[in-house]
């Protein structure tokens, strides 16, 4: 699909009312088609699980995605595993999508995180904890990969 691609069936989501899922998983968006397909997702009501893994989005295209997470309320489910976004990427996604959202349910990050030293570690961990525990966010599964440990981090839900 590329970012050229989500250029050109942009305008037929916009007219989609009723799809629910959508999984642009391993077709190269980049940046550019996170960004567009983020304008599409601040306003839209109706999609509820977005896979994005495998799309080289990097830092850019996850702080689009947080922007629109801001004020989608609909999507439950989004999977941004193997995108080769930054620590700081992951960190932005949570602090300008999720401490304003009530609707996520599940983020998957598998494959973004790269090594770091235990220090870095422990504050990544703490930004990512502080996000989850205050704010809006109803986040009840993330699922994560730490020096190449899966990680998975589990809430019992007190939103609805």
């Amino acid at each position: 699909v590329s970012s050229i691609g989500v250029s050109t069936f942009y305008p037929t989501l916009q007219c989609t009312t009723r799809l629910l899922s959508l999984n642009l998983s391993g077709n190269n968006i980049g940046k550019t088609g996170a960004a567009a397909l983020a304008k599409h997702y601040e306003s839209r009501t109706s999609i509820q699980l977005l896979g994005l893994s495998s799309n080289q989005i990097g830092a850019d295209g996850a702080r689009a995605l947080g922007e629109a997470l801001r004020y989608n309320t609909s999507l439950r489910s989004l999977d941004l595993s193997f995108n080769e976004i930054s620590n700081n990427g992951v960190v932005e996604l949570l602090t300008h999508g999720l401490n304003f959202n009530s609707s996520l349910k599940r983020l998957r990050l598998i494959g973004n995180l790269k090594f770091m030293s235990e220090k870095q570690m422990s504050e990544l961990l703490q930004s990512i904890t502080y996000v989850l525990l205050s704010g809006h966010s109803c986040v009840e599964t993330l699922e994560n990969n730490c020096y190449a440990k899966n990680a998975t981090y589990n809430r019992g839900s007190k939103c609805q």
